[in-house]
């Protein structure tokens, strides 16, 4: 009866790709010469090699990581420093429209303080011929009244 649960129990076993693990003492092979059983040392051996690829892998992935973020460091630096040049460019075309800016403004105001000057000038001369004339009229006036007296 044990026999016939323990061939069920290994028939289930292989039916759901399992194995089990024997002491090394104990496994025996079939009469193909192949083991239902996988001993401790094989089980080990492959737990060991297995751990030695996941290291290996992880210490892979972490190197690409290492090196996809270097050229990445790398890579945005370039782009900052072609940034900078491009805003130092900018700065520069800004710099100098902002200078021809100020030179048309500073002719501008030239020329309005020459206006000013001379719109000054006129009106002082304006007002100077406006006040001679009002003096001349005021003498006339008073030649006249005196010639009219010299008359009389």
């Amino acid at each position: 009866m044990e026999e016939n649960i323990n061939v069920c129990l290994l028939n289930i076993l292989h039916s759901c790709n399992c194995f089990l693990i024997e002491p090394d003492n104990i496994v025996k092979p079939n009469t193909n010469g192949t083991s239902t059983c996988l001993s401790i040392n094989e089980f080990l051996d492959e737990k060991k090699e297995f751990n030695h690829q996941i290291y290996k892998l992880k210490h892979d992935n972490d190197q690409t990581l290492t090196i996809l973020t270097e050229q990445l460091k790398h890579k945005i630096t370039f782009l900052e420093s072609k940034l900078s040049a491009h805003n130092k460019q900018n700065d520069s075309a800004e710099l100098l429209d902002l200078n021809v800016k100020y030179t048309l403004m500073a002719g501008n105001l030239s020329q309005l303080n020459t206006n000013y000057v001379d719109l000054q000038r006129r009106y002082y001369t304006q007002d100077l011929v406006v006040r001679l004339t009002n003096l001349t009229l005021e003498l006339e006036k008073k030649v006249s009244a005196l010639e009219n007296l010299k008359k009389v």
